[in-house]
């Protein structure tokens, strides 16, 4: 068995719901294997953060350190970045000052991200000593390139990364692991695999919570806001501006509602979570979808949840 550290590269701090659902699905499959989550966000300073990492390495002497990065760039204007209205400027607005403006405030904008994905790769290729792996949202998407820069050997998750981490809990690794969605290099040859069947997310069960705060001790700190609920994966569309049928697939699969309803009610009840944002592509995507949405919210109405929920819906498909 191999012990695992998770590590949330630094981000907002926010509810780090990808490594949550994963040590919680290699628990339930696996449950002598070790894991424990860390977030970077939590630390201030590059070399800060540096150090924290490795004092949690030699603390934990883990077998796999798996990095969770999920955004390099998030155009997301209610978060301080308004990197899409400043493109849009440059693009189409007939004032050639706010094109030149927009110009120049792009060119910051790539010399800032550049700098941050700079340092969190560093942070990866800081550890030389153990397995590595790398995934997320961030990764998915670019990791054609992310995975020249990183270290040889280090193996990247394109995509949902559940089954693969169990598979290497268990002791695969490398070519052992080419019938899943990941991607590394040795030496100039860069190696792809090909996932062979998405995750069964409607057997997972409910998230663990009491497990996850023995591995993420600072749990309770992070339940304040909205905190992120997946009900579904995959959209059946190819809208040109989302990332979503890339990371998770155009099939639509379904956790079980009363699964969903479980998960809700163990955060109201053991935590007080009062607010909870659906984290699926599109709460509603198509008509399909409405049934199982439906049986969530009923599910949430009888059982006497009081809470405030949020998630994206195309109200054309209702």
């Amino acid at each position: 068995m191999q012990s695992i550290l998770y590590v949330w590269l630094p981000n907002e701090k926010i509810y780090p719901g990808g490594p949550v659902y994963l040590a919680d699905y290699v628990h339930k499959k696996a449950p002598e294997v070790e894991q424990n989550i860390i977030d970077l966000s939590r630390i201030e300073g590059k070399k800060e953060r540096m150090q924290y990492l490795h004092r949690k390495i030699d603390e934990l002497n883990p077998d796999v350190v798996a990095f969770s990065w999920r955004n390099i760039q998030i155009f997301s204007p209610n978060q301080g970045d308004n990197a899409l209205e400043m493109s849009f400027k440059f693009y189409y607005d007939p004032n050639p000052l706010e094109k030149i403006k927009a110009g120049i405030f792009g060119v910051k904008s790539v010399l800032r991200y550049s700098t941050r994905t700079k340092e969190l790769i560093g942070y990866i290729n800081s550890v030389r000593d153990r397995k590595v792996v790398v995934g997320g949202s961030a990764f998915a998407l670019f990791a054609d390139r992310l995975i020249k820069r990183l270290n040889e050997g280090v193996l990247g998750v394109v995509g949902e990364g559940e089954d693969v981490m169990l598979k290497i809990a268990l002791g695969k690794w490398g070519k052992d692991l080419l019938d899943e969605r990941v991607v590394f290099r040795r030496g100039d040859e860069l190696y792809t695999g090909v996932q062979g069947e998405f995750v069964d997310i409607a057997s997972t069960g409910s998230v663990d919570f009491e497990y996850i705060e023995t591995v993420f001790p600072v749990l309770k700190e992070y339940l304040d806001g909205y905190i992120g609920v997946k009900t579904k994966r995959g959209c059946p569309f190819s809208c040109m501006f989302c990332s979503y049928p890339f990371i998770e697939g155009r099939m639509l699969r379904f956790r079980k509602p009363e699964t969903v309803v479980d998960e809700i009610a163990a955060l109201q009840d053991n935590y007080g979570v009062d607010k909870i944002w659906f984290t699926d592509s599109q709460f509603i995507s198509a008509p399909k979808t409405v049934p199982h949405c439906n049986a969530v919210l009923e599910g949430i109405i009888k059982r006497g949840i009081d809470i405030e929920w949020g998630g994206y819906v195309r109200v054309d498909k209702i």
